[in-house]
Order: structure tokens, then sequence, then C-alpha cells
């Protein structure tokens, strides 16, 4: 498990890091980390075998989709996970991994229910239950029910502190979306895109790529009249943040 993780995650670094990192002796091997992780996730007795498959499921299911590789192995991670929610029926990242299949694979209604019940399954891992809202508003925004997505989108900034400039975008965005708009309802749309701008952070010196997009749509709906085209739906196709491309969608 050691060796394969050090391999897959050295692989994984920005090609200029990884140089400097071969020069003091570190390399990677992507293949050779893949290889050796899936030889230990088949060491059913202990610990050993579920943390190799949950390396795997997370690279799979999201590394390759966040990376844009594309070369995520959805057939595989299912595989994995089998035995997996077996053992472990209640386990939030089984149950989590298990909703992004279903995401991937374009079952919407499937993949909304699984990770409700990561959400149900524990309560002590408060952020984990961030990362299935997240999903869970993309899903609802799959489908076009954009009050369910804006919800979610409400609940992150008011829970995360990740990004709240994309979590006010998001749920500005989903309530533009929205038909029969009432007066109140567009000047608190005007509102949440006037706030996000200003809720934008620096981590290290540079802004959040996902952030830079949230700040310019904000300004350009305030530039164009307080208007933009389809909002949600630009937000869906792009890579950024979500990872959540479904194959069949």
């Amino acid at each position: 498990m050691g060796i394969g993780g050090f391999n897959l995650l050295i692989s994984l670094l920005p090609t200029r890091i990884l140089r400097l990192l071969e020069f003091v002796g570190f390399s990677g091997n992507k293949h050779l980390g893949l290889s050796e992780l899936e030889l230990g996730s088949t060491y059913s007795h202990g610990l050993r075998g579920p943390l190799c498959s949950i390396i795997l499921m997370a690279y799979h299911t999201l590394v390759t989709y966040v990376l844009g590789t594309a070369d995520g192995d959805i057939d595989l991670a299912e595989k994995l996970l089998q035995p997996c929610l077996k053992d472990f029926p209640n386990g939030a990242l089984f149950l989590f991994f298990a909703g992004r299949i279903q995401e991937i694979r374009g079952n919407i209604d499937e993949a909304i229910v699984r990770f409700d019940e990561s959400v149900e399954s524990q309560e002590e891992w408060r952020q984990f239950h961030h990362l299935c809202y997240w999903e869970l508003m993309w899903c609802h925004s799959f489908k076009g029910d954009w009050l369910m997505a804006m919800k979610y989108a409400e609940k992150l900034c008011r829970e995360s502190k990740w990004s709240k400039a994309t979590y006010m975008y998001q749920k500005a965005s989903f309530l533009l979306m929205c038909d029969d708009k009432s007066p109140d309802t567009i000047c608190h749309i005007n509102y949440l895109f006037s706030e996000v701008p200003n809720m934008k952070q620096r981590i290290a010196g540079k802004s959040i790529p996902i952030e830079k997009f949230a700040v310019k749509k904000a300004k350009r709906y305030q530039a164009s009249g307080n208007r933009l085209t389809l909002p949600a739906l630009v937000s869906v196709t792009r890579p950024v943040g979500t990872g959540s491309h479904c194959q069949h969608w």
C-alpha cells in the first residue's frame, strides 16, 4: 500500500515539481502505483485491503475527473466497491463512492440516494457532509431541479469555509434559472451576485481558479443589466471543481 500510494501520489504532481523531486532522488510511476494498490486490495483480512481500495476508488472516481486525465476505470472502482459495501454497509466513504460511480454512469436518482445515505451514516465528520452536499448540488442541477440545487449551495455557503464566493455564485445562478421569480427573489439574486467578488479569497497568494470564474461571471451579470444566459448550465459544463461529467449525460 505504501509503495503504491507513494508512486501514484508522486506521479500526479506537476511536471516542474516532479523534475525537482527526481533531481533529489524521488520518482513516481503511476502504473506501478496502481498495480501495487490493486494487489494490496486483494488482502481482505485487516485494514490493508479496504485502504488500498479507498485510494483506488478515490483515484478512479474523483482524481481523474478533477485533473481531467480521463483515464478513470469505473468498472474497476465498482468491482472494488462491492466487497467493501458488503463488509461496511454503512461506511460513509463507501456510500459516497457508490454515489460517485452512479453519478458518472448517469444514474442520477441512484446517486442521490447513495449520497443521502452517506450523509445519514455519520454525524462526527461534518466536513465530509460538505463533499456529499457538493455532489448532491450537481446531481439536482443535472436533473434541472434548480431549487434543490440552490438549497445545497445555500447549505454549503452557510456551513463550509472552502469557497464562499463559489457557493454564493452557484446559489445565485440556480435561483436565476428558476421560473416565476418574484420581485423579492430578483432583488435577492442581485444582492448575491454583488457579494460574490467580496467573498473572493487568496491561498498562498493565489486565487482559486473556480473563484476567478465565479467573480468574472458575477461582474458580467452586473455589467449586462442583471442578465446572464443559462448561468447554471454553463457551470455544469465546466470541468473545474465538479469532476461530475456523466459518461451518459
